[in-house]
């Protein structure tokens, strides 16, 4: 898998678009978990895995390059920092695709975790590190 070849403007309107199509796969992830469907639960969760894995791979490869080559890693840290949560992401991905099978683990909690993980981190994405991006991108371009 390889990053995306887009510019960065469309990079970030395409991952704020994945976003949205994330926070609609995790309603229904959980509605079909509560409901005991969990093999329409487990295509859910591989199909956002699929989705994340290159999405994290465009953030880090892309955009956190270039806040760094613009900023240094010092000026780069808050969005370091933010992205280091991808760790901590395909983690609870793992765990909720075990938890779907497994007995001792109930995956309408881990789905709830996975939520709010993922909610929390796309905040700060739009919030802060998608316009710390695209001020990097316009002081690369002077």
């Amino acid at each position: 898998m390889r990053p995306r070849a887009l510019e960065i403007d469309e990079l970030i309107t395409l991952l704020e678009t994945e976003h949205a199509k994330i926070r609609s796969a995790l309603v229904e992830l959980h509605r079909l978990l509560e409901a005991g469907k969990l093999a329409e639960a487990t295509d859910i969760i591989k199909a956002m895995d699929e989705t994340l894995i290159q999405h994290m791979l465009d953030e880090e490869a892309t955009l956190l390059r270039a806040v760094i080559e613009a900023f240094g890693r010092e000026g780069a840290r808050e969005s370091i920092e933010v992205f280091q949560e991808h760790v901590e992401i395909d983690s609870l991905i793992k765990e909720m695709k075990r938890s779907i099978t497994a007995v001792d683990v109930d995956p309408i909690v881990i789905s709830h975790e996975l939520s709010l993980l993922l909610n929390s981190h796309f905040l700060k994405e739009h919030a802060s590190v998608f316009p710390c991006v695209r001020e990097a991108e316009r002081r690369l371009a002077m």
